[in-house]
């Protein structure tokens, strides 16, 4: 049975139970949990430390696939950051190792995406990070509405979620982003696409998205246009 392991910040109750709602017949999904709690500089740059002794708990189950599924501590070290963290797991784990940043820039990619509004469960330091990662790529983030939290993102409700998603939508963006693996979006993010006429992804669903396509199994209980649209372009 082909298999995906992800690992993810101890406090994100959201990955996993969403993850469960897409997983494709005959694969599994297994985690390993990255110590930390509030949000600070300090557990981003800690984060991306952990992944080796994350992965000495998941190498027995030797998965198709492994990914760093979380979005601020993937785009915190920039472009350059999130490349040396690639390369370094790739490395240990002798296997494709993804980012949740990475996945982001390659759904941007395969939906032809160049001008983005952004929803974000962060503060304004965090923020500011991520539309330099996103500038990095040559994506331009036209709005963008934060919600200021250090904790608690899981629990967030859906209907904050949508009140940013309206108030963040342009005319000029062809795309809505929604950023962090803690925040729950799964199940409402095709009523917002509909709603918008536009792409609108997650983080959570970008990563699984990439995951499951580098084993040609593609999400299942899911029609948005990210999971209607195949892997296509490396993010470089």
């Amino acid at each position: 049975m082909p298999r995906v392991a992800l690992m993810i910040p101890q406090r994100n109750a959201t990955l996993e139970p969403e993850s469960y709602q897409v997983v494709p017949p005959g694969t599994s999904v297994h985690f390993a949990r990255l110590p930390g709690s509030v949000m600070s500089e300090e557990l981003l740059q800690q984060l991306s430390v952990e992944l080796e002794s994350a992965w000495d708990t998941l190498v027995d189950l030797r998965p198709q696939v492994v990914a760093f599924a979380c979005t601020s501590g993937s785009f915190y070290g920039g472009r350059a950051g999130e490349e040396r963290i690639r390369k370094k797991m790739e490395d240990l784990t002798q296997r494709p190792f993804i980012t949740t940043s990475q996945a982001v820039i390659m759904a941007c990619k395969a939906l032809q995406l160049k001008r983005l509004a952004v929803v974000t469960p962060y503060a304004d330091w965090v923020n500011e990070r991520l539309v330099t990662f996103l500038a990095e790529y040559g994506l331009e983030t036209v709005a963008l509405q934060g919600m200021g939290l250090s904790a608690g993102i899981s629990d967030v409700d859906s209907a904050a979620v949508e009140h940013l998603l309206e108030a963040v939508d342009r005319p000029q963006a062809e795309g809505i982003f929604i950023s962090c693996t803690a925040l729950p979006t799964l199940a409402s993010l095709a009523a917002w696409e509909q709603k918008v006429q536009k792409p609108v992804f997650s983080a959570n669903l970008a990563t699984l998205w990439l995951a499951f396509g580098l084993i040609k199994q593609p999400l299942r209980g899911i029609k948005v246009a990210l999971t209607e649209t195949k892997i296509g372009g490396e993010a470089d």
